[in-house]
């Protein structure tokens, strides 16, 4: 009677080596000598029961070629009492693959092709062979578990035992995260808030409060957030001013509406009260009977304990009104320059200024551009003015220029005889940085223009742009700091901003009515896939239509 007893010998569980390189995509795997040492698995067979006429000691292990990219799979076995003679008989069998990095190079893999049987015996020299086998005569298997960080581990199996090699990587340390980033961009816009969905618009000089933290994508702690802010459904001329829960209602406003457009709306980044809240706050031309439907669009936000360049004041402040002094209205063709740094809370070495800017009492068509002083008027526009809104407001951040000033100047459509009455009111600053997030350009720069194509965006189609590797914007940049504005329009409707790669999102950027020859709004949007953003236009009721666009960049995110 032939009995087997086989009892598995005790199993190393692990081994540390030295570095493991992957070499290119289809080359071997390059191991260091000594990467993983010889572990054995050990069957013994025992025949006869006690070993009295033979006894056969099995030892089955693995082990990487120093040389690079093979593995040896190795069965050695001892024979000893063949006929109760102590002879110590040595039958060995090596078994060879050779395994090699996988495209991405953060696995290994065996050729089985590649697999070779070599086998010796001391006794019986006439039985040595040395021939390729196929990977069902393999007797030895190996299953890359995983590598990451510069180790790795394996499991080789042979015959019901396995063991698992386990190579700590000798990588450098990751290095330190850099700086908290002030600035965050949605994903894609979200819509926070509509009124029109209660049936309850703001009536004039009241304010309403909205939950912001927590919502959509934006975290509870958030200490500020990016809003597109719109107002519609008016019947007199008036103004909405964003401003965090728990302060007073500040004497400034973040977009001023007028009865002759259906909507009208602007960018603003808002610092988030103790309640995670922010207000808005209707008022109205001498008081009149009124009120506005609110919508707030947010794409993104400030995290909260972000030290650094992005700051909010504790209220927007009130810089600049032309209509009280500070130098008067500007005429058409000329700019007046103003202080900022050092002003209403904003520090003397601050390099950018968070800005709103509006417009009033002007006579004829034309627009505003916003500049860094010490550089050229340049070839943009930060909002565009109609004589049939009697204000128009967009909000933008400005690089501040020599002497801690930026400039305004003002043009009309056919060079016009008039002007403009200018309010900047400030909501934050940027700080002076070494490494900032947000990187403004020397002065703005004018990146897509459909007018110059020829080509509208017709009502429910989308058109991306590329952006990044553009007029001094990086091909790395994340984000946009950027004034867009519509014309050429002929009904009511809607530009939608959103990064390439996204659905068209739920959410508008500007409102464009044929009663303004042109609209704009500043927002900070996010750059997506092959570097582009897209703009979509959308039209009341569908109705058949188109628009002109225009992107000017101030700015962008690292």
């Amino acid at each position: 009677m032939i009995s087997r007893i086989i009892r598995s010998a005790a199993l190393v569980t692990s081994a540390v080596g030295v570095s493991l390189a992957a070499g290119p995509t289809g080359a071997p795997v390059a191991f260091a000598s000594g990467a993983f040492p010889q572990v054995l698995v050990g069957e013994w067979f025992n025949q006869w029961g006690d070993c009295a006429n033979e006894c056969l000691n099995i030892n089955r292990g693995f082990q990487f070629d120093a040389a690079g990219g093979y593995l040896y799979g190795e069965e050695h076995r001892t024979t000893s009492n063949e006929g109760g003679l102590s002879i110590g008989c040595i039958d060995d069998t090596k078994y060879l693959e050779q395994g090699a990095a996988t495209a991405d190079g953060t696995s290994l893999v065996t050729n089985p092709s590649s697999a070779r049987a070599t086998h010796t015996n001391n006794c019986h020299p006439e039985q040595d062979f040395d021939r390729p086998v196929s990977a069902s005569q393999s007797q030895y298997q190996w299953q890359v578990l995983q590598i990451a960080g510069g180790g790795m581990q394996l499991k080789v199996s042979a015959g019901n035992n396995s063991l698992v090699y386990t190579r700590q990587g000798n990588a450098p340390p990751p290095p330190p995260p850099g700086p908290s980033r002030a600035f965050q961009t949605l994903a894609a816009p979200q819509r926070l808030a509509d009124t029109r969905a209660t049936g309850h618009p703001i009536a004039t000089g009241t304010s309403s409060c909205f939950d912001v933290a927590g919502q959509k994508g934006i975290p509870a702690d958030a200490f500020g957030v990016i809003l597109n802010v719109a107002a519609t459904g008016y019947t007199s001329p008036g103004w909405a001013t964003v401003y965090p829960s728990g302060q007073t209602v500040p004497a400034t406003s973040t977009l001023n509406f007028d009865p002759s457009a259906y909507a009208i709306a602007n960018d603003t980044i808002a610092r988030i009260g103790p309640d995670g809240k922010v207000c808005v706050n209707v008022g109205t031309a001498n008081s009149a009977p009124g009120g506005a439907q609110i919508v707030l669009d947010a794409t993104g936000y400030l995290p909260r304990g972000v030290t650094g360049e992005g700051s909010l004041l504790t209220q927007p402040q009130r810089l600049v009104d032309t209509r009280g002094g500070d130098g008067g209205r500007i005429a058409s063709g000329s700019s007046s320059c103003f202080t900022v740094a050092g002003q209403k809370g904003i520090p003397s070495d601050a390099r950018g200024v968070i800005l709103n800017v509006a417009a009033t009492s002007y006579t004829a068509r034309g627009w505003l551009s916003l500049y860094p002083a010490g550089e050229s008027v340049p070839a943009t526009s930060t909002l565009n003015f109609d004589p049939d809104a009697y204000a128009i407001a967009n909000g933008t951040i400005a690089r501040i220029g020599t002497n801690g000033q930026v400039c305004v100047n003002i043009g009309t459509v056919n060079s016009a005889p008039g002007g403009s009455d200018v309010v900047l009111d400030a909501v934050g600053y940027l700080s002076s940085s070494a490494n900032p997030q947000v990187a403004l350009l020397p002065q703005p720069k004018r990146v897509v223009d459909t007018r110059s194509s020829g080509q509208p965006i017709g009502s429910g189609a989308s058109v991306c742009f590329n952006v990044a590797g553009q007029q001094g914007i990086p091909s790395g940049a994340t984000g946009l700091v950027l004034n867009v504005a519509s014309t050429a329009y002929s009904t009511l409707g809607w530009v939608s901003l959103f990064p390439a790669g996204q659905a068209v999102p739920g959410t508008s950027t500007l409102d464009f009515d044929p009663s303004a020859y042109a609209i704009s709004n500043g927002t900070i949007e996010r750059i997506g896939n092959g570097g582009q953003v897209c703009v979509n236009v959308g039209t009341v009721n569908q109705v058949p239509g188109d628009a002109q666009v225009v992107l000017d960049v101030v700015g962008y995110l690292n």
